[in-house]
């Protein structure tokens, strides 16, 4: 009888603990599933915008094949299209006075740590080179800069608003389109699919000679 009470209290809290336990675990799950449907429904409503955009613009698809434009960078050195892809390129076309420009930029820059994977990455813009020149600076950015003279590739696809995203293989080919600004998980993705690639030698989605 005299440890009866100390038994007692200790299975009270014991039970508490457990309680809480469970309560700390059931309401991670749950933030965590809040989260995960907040991300999908954003990139749903993205998704649906970009289709409505691309709609109106009908010039462009998904799996559609971009010619090989030749560009000046905003550094004087001249280019064609396919000398600048990686296995996975994002085209971003843009303009400096862009504040949601600015802050795709600028998530961009929270994921790269390596300026070497800034090369998966090419801005284009029909605003002057000495004044693009300045606002890399400004950014701090590595980024090659491509000047659309006379806005000839915007103008070529109906790019209408800014920013406006083109993900493109080697191939020029089409892959993937956001007509908004893309995350830093997007950029995350982006540059993962192009280190795997180098890693491994396979392009996901693409069959081998033996097949």
């Amino acid at each position: 009888m005299v440890y009866a009470k100390p038994r007692r209290f200790l299975i009270i809290g014991l039970s508490i603990i457990a309680t809480v336990g469970v309560a700390y675990i059931l309401g991670t799950q749950a933030g965590n599933l809040m989260r995960d449907n907040k991300a999908k429904n954003y990139d749903l409503a993205r998704r649906m915008r970009t289709r409505q955009i691309l709609d109106r613009m009908g010039t462009i698809n998904i799996g559609d094949t971009l010619s090989d434009y030749s560009f000046e960078d905003v550094d004087g050195n001249w280019f064609h299209l396919s000398d600048l892809l990686s296995d996975r390129t994002v085209i971003t076309f843009l303009d400096p006075g862009c504040a949601p420009c600015i802050v795709e930029l600028e998530q961009m820059q929270t994921v790269v740590t390596d300026t070497s994977d800034f090369r998966y990455f090419l801005l284009v813009s029909s605003t002057g080179p000495d004044i693009l020149r300045d606002f890399r600076e400004e950014l701090g950015m590595s980024c090659r800069i491509l000047f659309d003279k006379d806005e000839a590739f915007e103008n070529d696809l109906n790019v209408t608003n800014h920013p406006f995203n083109l993900m493109v293989n080697r191939s020029r080919v089409i892959v993937d389109i956001v007509a908004s600004g893309l995350s830093a998980d997007d950029f995350e993705e982006i540059i993962a699919f192009n280190r795997d690639v180098k890693e491994t030698g396979v392009v996901p989605g693409r069959k081998s000679q033996a097949e």
